[in-house]
């Protein structure tokens, strides 16, 4: 079913999943519902999908991640994101394949978005204090106090109402604490709706197509088996790695124009900016690697001094703790970074399926996962047996028709 979400009328209805596509799911079908609603033009309305991977009905709970598609007004085309969480087996209990929220809240108004097996409903935000304006942890403990029957809870933050384009959302663990993070500009389509957090219910779990659920088994204990034999494992503390998570690696991460925007040399002291620049973002729910680019073009029109790591920490603590007055904002409002090129064929076959990079290595170079894959999506879409060559192809022709 989807959950269909009119922030216009504050209403919410669930219908069927279009027949044409059956078989869909993660990536691909949050594309597939934009494209049909007329949501990618320019001129059309705000619309943000969730979708969880085809998968998600078969592999462990923190293994399968949702695909988030993101439409903003003025700007053609979709933009895509992926998180991980709980999200993705909390829609999927509920019985939803997938959500459409589109259009402008009404002003000054905000509201949250509760989904259980019934559908969804809209609770308006009373109190308008520190509460709404704490940091994503607090507002997510709030609300887990609030709705202690949350399976997961998805946030947006200030700055997307406050018109940032590359505003993004905070998806929660099962133990309703943030853990992944969406960009593409879907805090801002939240903050459009005057959507203040998703949250979603837990409700019991539906059982599996026939043999999905002894082949979904079968598949995740075969990619741990992978990890474990060769060592791979991914960053995003995913089930399927050998040990259940894998080292955080944002400390040897390098953003866009780091080396000569803020790079001191000293690797050590390099890791501890890094990290505080990744909680700053974290905190804002804004698409690190996006302001990063941004900040680089603000070095380079000296707006920011270049190498002056304490300035540019100090101003986006600014940012965080006070953004309706701090200088960045206007720089930040509606500015969105170049399109990136068309992305691999992988990593849309990862999205659709709703599995994270890890998986890839273990899908290339072992057989006997690659064959379990193939009759878990025969088996997920109902059809007769497919090959994955076969099915990415309709895949690649929804994104680029």
């Amino acid at each position: 079913m989807l959950l269909s979400v009119d922030m216009h009328s504050w209403q919410c209805c669930t219908c069927p999943i279009p027949a044409s596509f059956r078989g869909l799911g993660g990536r691909a079908l949050a594309v597939a519902l934009a494209a049909e609603g007329n949501y990618v033009d320019s001129n059309g309305e705000p619309c943000l999908v969730l979708a969880p991977g085809l998968l998600a009905a078969s592999c462990r709970e923190a293994s399968v991640r949702c695909a988030v598609a993101s439409c903003l007004p003025g700007r053609t085309g979709v933009a895509l994101s992926s998180a991980g969480g709980s999200a993705a087996s909390a829609l999927v209990r509920c019985g939803l394949r997938a959500v459409l929220l589109h259009g402008v809240g009404r002003k000054g108004g905000l509201c949250d978005i509760i989904i259980d097996a019934s559908g969804g409903h809209l609770v308006p935000v009373t109190d308008m204090g520190p509460a709404v304006q704490v940091n994503t942890a607090g507002i997510m403990a709030n609300l887990s106090a609030q709705w202690p029957e949350a399976a997961c809870i998805i946030c947006a933050g200030q700055l997307g109402r406050l018109g940032v384009a590359i505003a993004g959302t905070t998806f929660s663990d099962a133990s309703l604490r943030p853990c992944s993070h969406a960009g593409g500009g879907s805090g801002m389509v939240l903050g459009l709706a005057g959507i203040r957090a998703i949250v979603i219910a837990r409700t019991a779990p539906r059982q599996s197509t026939k043999f999905s659920g002894h082949i979904g088994r079968a598949f995740t204990e075969a990619l741990q088996a992978y990890g474990s034999r060769t060592g791979v494992s991914c960053t995003m503390r995913c089930a399927t790695c050998p040990h259940g998570e894998g080292a955080s690696g944002r400390n040897s991460r390098k953003w866009p124009g780091f080396e000569h925007v803020w790079a001191s040399g000293d690797e050590g002291a390099d890791a501890v900016v890094v990290a505080r620049y990744v909680a700053l973002c974290d905190g804002m729910q804004v698409d690190a690697f996006a302001l990063a680019v941004r900040l680089e073009e603000l070095v380079t029109q000296k707006l920011l001094p270049a190498g002056d790591t304490d300035r540019v920490l100090a101003e986006l603590e600014s940012l965080t703790r006070q953004p309706e007055t701090s200088w960045l904002l206007p720089q930040l409002q509606g500015w969105m970074p170049e399109r990136r090129p068309k992305v691999s064929q992988q990593r849309v076959l990862l999205d659709t399926l709703g599995l994270c990079r890890f998986a890839m290595s273990a899908l290339d170079e072992d057989c006997r996962v690659r064959a379990l894959l193939e009759s878990l999506v025969t088996a997920e879409t109902g059809g007769d047996a497919v090959t994955l060559d076969d099915w990415m192809q309709r895949i690649l022709i929804l994104e680029n028709p």
